[in-house]
Order: C-alpha cells, then sequence, then structure tokens
C-alpha cells in the first residue's frame, strides 16, 4: 500500500512538474500581411521597469534582420516599414516571472499587421528566460509573414 501511494505522489508530482515549465503561444496575423515588405522597424519602448523588455524586443528583431530604432511613446517617431508595441505584465513568487507578453505589429497607418502572445499558466507556472519568449513571438510573427507572402504568391499563379 505504502509502495502504491509512493508511486501516486511520484506520478502526480511528475504531471504537475511538466505542466509547471510551459507556457503557451499564440500567433495572429490580418489579411494585409501578405502585401507587406518590411525592412525598418521602430519600437515603441515601455520605459521604467521594462526596460530589459526593450532590449529583448529590439534584439530579436535584429535577429531576424531588422533594421531597428526606438523611443519611448512620447517621441516623435522616424518613418519606417513597421511599428512594433508590446505589453509585458511580470508576478511574483519566491522571484518575479514573466505572466504574458504581448507583441504587435502595426502599418504606417496604425492598423495592426500581427500579434503574438505568450501566456505563463497561473498555478502551475514557470520561470521563463524573457529573451527566448520575446524571440519565439517575433519569429513566429516573422514566420507568418513569410508564409502570407508564399500564399499570396501561389492564389496568384494561374
Amino acid at each position: 500500500m505504502i509502495m502504491f501511494m509512493k508511486n501516486i505522489i511520484f506520478g502526480l508530482y511528475f504531471v504537475f512538474s511538466l505542466v509547471g515549465c510551459a507556457g503557451t503561444y499564440q500567433m495572429k496575423a490580418s489579411d494585409s500581411l501578405s502585401s507587406y515588405n518590411a525592412k525598418t522597424v521602430h519600437v515603441i519602448n515601455q520605459g521604467g521597469n521594462s526596460k530589459d523588455m526593450d532590449d529583448h524586443v529590439a534584439r530579436a528583431l535584429i535577429a531576424r534582420g531588422f533594421k531597428v530604432s526606438d523611443g519611448l511613446p512620447t517621441q516623435t517617431v522616424p518613418k519606417t516599414d513597421l511599428l512594433v508595441k508590446y505589453t509585458d505584465s511580470w508576478f511574483w513568487d519566491v522571484t518575479m516571472y514573466l505572466k504574458a507578453v504581448e507583441v504587435t505589429f502595426y502599418d504606417r497607418n496604425g492598423n495592426i499587421l500581427a500579434s503574438g502572445e505568450y501566456n505563463n499558466h497561473p498555478f502551475f507556472h514557470g520561470y521563463p528566460e524573457e529573451s527566448e519568449v520575446v524571440q519565439k513571438i517575433i519569429d513566429g510573427i516573422v514566420e507568418q509573414m513569410g508564409k502570407a507572402k508564399l500564399q499570396k504568391q501561389a492564389a496568384a499563379k494561374p
């Protein structure tokens, strides 16, 4: 009986530890994404206690080949192909951890082209490396941009 209980406890611990390691990602893209060609990006920084996230977003975009400028929302925005904004949310549990982040790409007119988000599970959360989370979101959005272009090209062929 004791061995049976140990096996159940170990099994539950194993399942809960797996759940705690995973957050969820979701990517969305608008129909106009297929006609968009972007090389320059301006990141609207959050400043304050999100300074590290400002840097993570800029680095993730640079890693995907974009020329990046950034600034606070009160500053004049230079003419670029895309505007990128993000929101992040943090919680405390022994240490601060990333609860959620959303990155949104806008065209020059302020229309949403694509967005990606990460949500950490509230009860069995993990302690993700925020730079990796942001990179995965940016990679997902850029991949969506490429897929949208390929679909548009395929639809245009007779």
